[in-house]
């Protein structure tokens, strides 16, 4: 605005975030541009350091619309999920005979070696047989990822009640915990990339990662607080400690569901693509990523009696015949894909020239 004495205030601005003011004064022979100083502190100060730290740049305008609500609580689902973290650190130390004069540090040396050894085979496994739908699924992997974490953490919190089976029961566990790390970190990449809206998937990664960073140590302190008040060889406090396990556990995949229902995926899978169609057939109309997200179920699985859709499968799962292909071949000339349906699948083999548009056409045609 220009005011009286000829001054002009120019304030700059990144997202919600207040950067700077300007001002630009005319004098007699130049016109000058200086930085004016924000005599505003406080709390008003504090907060906008708060978000330069733990938002992404230029927030919020640089990610989505459900960022906001799906941080919010992974926020309290990773809180969760540290102090149960804690307690089970706990119960794993005592197993492996923390506090026992009886106990080596060569045996507790083993164990801990081969309890973590099997956790790797583990996740190489299960990245092995389920790499390829952890991208589609992000949404299911990522709720899976934080059953299968509190599943690990349940053994290892009952592996020191059995003694004589503790390193299996304790393996068992950090083989649910390992693959976590596959099914979570693989769909959260997957998120993430959805988030992030002016090419700074880095930034909202990055963000996301001081985020669980600060709250792990919140938690992980709040954990030590519990159980430094939690009497360890007493009934009352062996009581106590499984109320709090199972209390936080609960709460943290209540987070986790509520967190992944504000998500609103705007790429294909199998359900989005079935729920479009079916809703396209029932009133001939085309929902928004918003309307399928609110019938878009976390936890899905196609137990109808439908045809399997074997999308980019290799030619000869279609046929061997060499005139049935040739057939099909000149049937699908206009078309980047072919169709071809035996007993209770569908395949869909794809032509070198498809594109994203092709497929998609090729999975609602199937």
């Amino acid at each position: 605005f220009l005011d009286q004495t000829n001054m002009v205030e120019i304030t700059e601005t990144c997202g919600s975030q207040l950067s700077q003011h300007y001002t630009i004064k005319e004098e007699e022979k130049h016109t000058k541009v200086e930085p004016k100083r924000d005599t505003k502190i406080g709390s008003n100060g504090i907060l906008n350091f708060l978000k330069s730290v733990f938002l992404p740049e230029g927030y919020p305008l640089s990610v989505s619309d459900d960022y906001l609500e799906y941080q919010f609580w992974d926020t309290l689902q990773a809180l969760c999920s540290s102090v149960t973290g804690v307690l089970t650190t706990r119960a794993i130390l005592a197993g492996m005979g923390v506090g026992n004069k009886n106990a080596t540090v060569g045996g507790a040396a083993i164990q801990w070696v081969l309890r973590d050894g099997s956790g790797m085979i583990g996740r190489i496994l299960f990245a092995w047989q389920q790499g390829t739908s952890l991208d589609c699924n992000a949404k299911t992997w990522r709720f899976m990822a934080d059953v299968l974490n509190d599943i690990g953490m349940t053994l290892e919190m009952i592996s020191p009640l059995f003694p004589s089976l503790f390193l299996l029961i304790a393996s068992m566990g950090t083989i649910a915990k390992s693959i976590t790390g596959v099914a979570g970190g693989c769909s959260r990449a997957s998120l993430t990339q959805h988030f992030a809206r002016r090419d700074n998937l880095g930034d909202v990664s990055a963000k996301d990662g001081s985020q669980e960073t600060a709250v792990s140590l919140i938690g992980m302190i709040l954990g030590m607080l519990v159980t430094a008040f939690l009497a360890s060889e007493s009934d009352v406090g062996g009581r106590v400690t499984w109320a709090l396990f199972f209390l936080f556990t609960i709460f943290h995949l209540m987070c986790n569901y509520r967190g992944l229902c504000a998500v609103k995926l705007e790429t294909f899978n199998r359900q989005r693509a079935q729920i479009l169609m079916e809703d396209y057939l029932a009133t001939k109309k085309i929902d928004s990523p918003k309307e399928i997200s609110k019938k878009e179920k976390i936890l899905w699985f196609d137990i109808s009696n439908r045809p399997t859709i074997i999308l980019g499968c290799p030619l000869h799962y279609i046929s061997s015949d060499k005139i049935v292909l040739l057939q099909l071949l000149d049937l699908y000339k206009d078309r980047k894909y072919v169709l071809y349906k035996k007993q209770n699948e569908i395949y869909v083999c794809l032509k070198t020239q498809a594109e994203a548009k092709d497929i998609s056409y090729a999975y609602l045609h199937a």
